[in-house]
């Protein structure tokens, strides 16, 4: 994977990120983003979990 794609995949998580701390639905965030679903679960699980500690 080059840099430029490392880093566009990069943007996409950051995209997904605000998404879901939006209210976006999974369906709406893989529509906008191309991310798989598993990857937006384990972004989902990641950032419950950060709001636990808050």
């Amino acid at each position: 994977m080059t840099i430029a794609m490392k880093l566009k995949q990069e943007g996409k998580i950051e995209d997904a990120i605000n998404m879901i701390k939006d209210g976006l639905s999974i369906d709406k965030i893989i529509k906008y983003t191309g991310l798989p679903e598993s990857e937006l679960e384990k972004l989902l699980k990641n950032n419950q979990q950060d709001n636990k500690s808050i």
